[in-house]
């Protein structure tokens, strides 16, 4: 039982530090989608890799309901905020779409 609770208390102690970051020291970048999946019983989500500097991150994020599953394909270009104090800390922005020309 204590392993639970220590295992969900770093989870959401992690997420109240990455909106923490991402609220007072955020940029803006372009990422990519590189693979959208399921996991049962908790929806679909998407991977995707973005650029700060000269160095690559990797995401991963839920598409909500609000997103149409088909509106969203790999190579899609979404403009990404992550933290400037801790790249790795980042979230696609479903609703700023990158049109590909």
């Amino acid at each position: 039982m204590a392993l639970v609770l220590l295992v969900f208390s770093y989870g959401l102690y992690h997420s109240v530090l990455k909106n923490k970051e991402l609220k007072e020291s955020s940029e803006y970048t372009t990422g990519v989608i590189t693979k959208k999946y399921r996991i049962p019983q908790r929806g679909y989500y998407v991977h995707y890799d973005y650029n700060v500097g000269d160095k690559v991150f990797e995401g991963s994020q839920n598409i909500s309901k609000e997103i149409e599953l088909k509106d969203v394909n790999n190579g899609d270009r979404f403009q990404v905020k992550y933290s400037s104090e801790s790249p790795n800390y980042s979230e696609l922005l479903f609703d700023k779409k990158i049109n590909n020309e």
